[in-house]
């Protein structure tokens, strides 16, 4: 019986091949973007799965004043004696993991380097975040480290490290041979400045005040019994007194969770949408065939008979949509390994994908099994004699469920829009770009990131000159971005502090970017000369300092004025930016010539770098635009706002292709009496498209204030583009101009309908 079923129900979808084929396509593309935003939210953050995770309590350390500092290892000690008595018998105690270069040595002397994050941790530390080693880690000394497992794996493979040794290149404690004690499982950590590749010992440190502190609640206390006892506790330093403060560490879990619970909702609104999709589908179908339906009750059918045909129909589209799924993760799949980080890539579990999809297969399945019931349900009024005597019902819930997609794809478009008008407004237009776009995508930047590359870059750089597409090349010394910056401190004639941008490195650096200059090029050897930015020139001629300029109690005598460096932003926080001429690189940058092809000179240059830096070290050569991490996160995040925009357009001009073509062909008849009658074709396009202006109207006075809200609270009133009328216009244009693409090519078909047509097929 139920092979009968799914056959009938192949042959009635077949009636409607483009509409079942679009329906599975929503879906699959909806259950696609869930599936992938839901693999990553289950693992960014697992730290919730360490055990005893709600008895976690981090130490803060703070100033009188409430500025944070860190501990030193002796005060780690003294915190562990004074909190003996309260049965606290250990701390977990590290510092931020940080970039170097270590090098390994084998027995028979052979020096292998490689970059790596390095931490300091005690013994205790492993045992806190549930690390497991074949080794006992009681105990930590000073001249051992510990490796985490996928490093070890890089190293050496499948062969045990025990015993091996090593030590730090380039760093401060070069030459300090350390013997590698035992691997541990790191893979709960989930906080990036947690995680290392090799973790030593905090003794190597013992003055430096960076170690942060951990350690279990005691059972049976409570969080604010011990808040008490313990922000008692203080520490006397020479420069004042330190205050303790315990907070526990599932204290944010409500914000991440809340997070997360948005992600996934945002996400989800491309799988309602997809459902949407299909559910309006098979209603509106069930309603186009509720003559076949009827007459199937008067000839013995009964409930059980129509709920089994609509399910098997559920159950087959539902299926293809699966399928068509599995098949757009294997492409996406693809995508993602070129264009997503390594290290990405190698944290997500990809292939559970593909058990998310099958479980949100199972869910859909389920949940449209329940909806269907209520059309089932409400045949059980329905006769042939009700249905020629009434006719035919509006599509409410079909309408319902346009409304909807149609809300949730102004919400994306819409959203989209403010971002790129927001971050416009917060940094692009406020940031100094002297290059063209043309210019920046010729421009190759080479960060010396190891050891080997410094010593040898002077004969690297001899040979990149060769290079014939090269045209020019320059050094910068520190790299300032929207992450970070480097300032220094310029002292007011009134007293105030202000803050100064600091750049250095080669004086042609403004030559290089063709930032406009008034002054002289100094030798990079040159002691006590700066240049000073356009604002900060002003500030110095209102307070009469002419020719100088003292920053951190030094004076310097100001070689020349420049507008702004590359990529300043206006920032409130700083009176303006100054360059210091500087021997020391950190940053090369390469200028190509028009015409060259990046990628191919990227290649040449990288193969000049192997030839002085072994592949163990990785090589980091990228274009320009790349060099502010945080400008790349905000294009990737714009990006995917847009992709997820574009499916949720499609999506919804799928929807409305489904439905007008279903409504142009189930009432060709009605269209064919009333022209008959006389009707105008402007009669016909109303009949078909007032319903679809509707909803879009009511879309749209929905979605403004709900984006108007989100974007002020998101950025706390920082933008002004939200209260201005053009983003709203640009909204109502692209939709609206969908809206019109979609319906208008259907209903003009419908209006050029010949009555004799219908009546000769009737």
């Amino acid at each position: 019986m139920i092979l009968h079923y799914l056959k009938v129900a192949v042959r009635s979808l077949m009636k409607y091949k483009m509409q079942s084929l679009i329906s599975a396509i929503c879906l699959a593309v909806g259950i696609v973007c869930f599936s992938y935003v839901y693999l990553f939210v289950s693992n960014v953050d697992k730290s919730d799965q360490l055990s005893r995770y709600d008895r976690r309590v981090l130490i803060q350390a703070v100033w009188e004043n409430q500025l944070s500092t860190k501990f030193s290892f002796d005060e780690v000690l003294r915190l562990e004696e004074e909190l003996k008595p309260l049965g606290v018998s250990h701390v977990a105690a590290y510092t931020f993991a940080n970039e170097g270069e270590v090098e390994f040595l084998d027995s028979e002397g052979k020096v292998t380097p490689y970059l790596f994050r390095y931490s300091y941790a005690n013994a205790y530390f492993f045992h806190y975040y549930d690390m497991t080693s074949e080794l006992d880690l009681s105990e930590l000394k000073p001249d051992e480290v510990v490796l985490s497992a996928a490093f070890a794996r890089k190293v050496f493979g499948d062969k045990d490290p025990r015993g091996e040794t090593l030590r730090l290149a380039g760093k401060k404690g070069e030459g300090k041979i350390y013997r590698i004690r035992s691997v541990v499982d790191d893979s709960k950590i989930q906080m990036d400045y947690q995680q290392a590749d090799c973790y030593f010992s905090v003794e190597v440190q013992p003055r430096m005040n960076n170690i942060f502190v951990e350690l279990f609640l005691l059972d049976g206390m409570s969080s604010q019994a011990f808040e008490d006892v313990v922000g008692k506790m203080s520490f006397q330093r020479e420069s004042g007194k330190i205050l303790l403060r315990p907070q526990l560490n599932n204290q944010d879990g409500v914000q991440k969770n809340i997070a997360k619970f948005l992600l996934l909702m945002l996400s989800s609104l491309i799988l309602v949408s997809g459902m949407i999709q299909f559910l309006k589908f098979v209603i509106q179908l069930f309603f186009t065939r509720q003559r076949e339906l009827a007459l199937r009750k008067c000839m013995g059918s009964d409930k059980k008979g129509i709920f089994m045909l609509l399910a098997s129909e559920v159950f087959v589209v539902m299926t293809l949509a699966w399928l068509l799924s599995l098949l757009f993760s294997e492409w996406t799949l693809l995508l993602l390994k070129n264009y997503l980080p390594d290290q990405m890539l190698s944290a997500l579990p990809w292939k559970h994908v593909y058990l998310i999809q099958c479980v949100v297969y199972i869910l859909v399945i389920g949940i449209s099994l329940l909806i269907i019931i209520s059309p089932v349900l409400k045949l059980q009024w329905v006769s042939m004699n009700h249905f020629i005597l009434t006719g035919r019902k509006k599509h409410i819930w079909r309408n319902i469920m346009i409304g909807i997609q149609w809300t949730i794809s102004m919400f994306f478009v819409g959203g989209v829009i403010l971002i790129w008008m927001s971050w416009n407004e917060l940094i692009f237009d406020k940031m100094y770009m002297p290059l063209s776009d043309q210019e920046e995508d010729h421009i190759v930047m080479l960060p010396l990131n190891s050891s080997r590359l410094k010593e040898n870059i002077e004969p690297i750089i001899t040979e990149v000159r060769k290079m014939p597409e090269v045209e020019e090349v320059t050094y910068i010394s520190m790299l300032s971005d929207l992450q970070s910056y480097t300032y220094m401190n310029y002292k007011h004639a009134d007293g105030r502090t202000s803050l100064v941008q600091m750049g250095s490195g080669n004086t042609d650096y403004f030559r290089f970017f063709h930032i406009p200059m008034d002054g002289k090029e100094v030798d990079v050897t040159a002691d006590g000369q700066i240049y000073v930015s356009e604002k900060v020139k002003q500030v110095l001629d209102q307070e009469g300092n002419i020719g100088t300029i003292r920053l951190d109690d030094k004076d310097y005598q100001i070689a020349g004025v420049y507008k702004a460096l590359h990529g300043e932003i206006e920032d409130p926080r700083f009176m303006g930016s100054v360059f210091m001429p500087s021997s020391s690189a950190g940053y090369y940058y390469i200028k190509l010539s028009e015409g060259t092809d990046v990628s191919l000179l990227t290649d040449q240059i990288t193969a000049v770098c192997r030839e002085f830096v072994p592949i163990t070290l990785p090589l980091e050569i990228y274009s320009l635009e790349q060099e502010v991490e945080v400008l790349s996160v905000i294009k990737t995040m714009r990006l995917v706002l847009l992709m997820l925009a574009l499916i949720s357009m499609i999506l919804v001009v799928l929807s409305i292709y489904s439905a007008i073509s279903m409504d142009t062909l189930g009432r060709r008849k009605e269209v064919a009496i009333r022209k008959i009658n006389g009707a105008r074709s402007w009669d016909i396009v109303l009949l078909f498209g007032k319903v679809y202006i509707f909803i879009f109207f009511l879309s749209f006075i929905v979605v403004c204030p709900l984006l108007k809200i989100a974007f002020d609270e998101a950025f706390y009133g920082m933008i002004t583009c939200i209260y201005r009328w053009n983003w709203m216009f640009y909204l109502f244009i692209i939709m609206a101009f969908l809206l019109v693409s979609v319906t208008g090519f259907k209903i003009w078909r419908v209006v050029c309908l010949n009555p004799a047509d219908v009546i000769k097929r009737e």
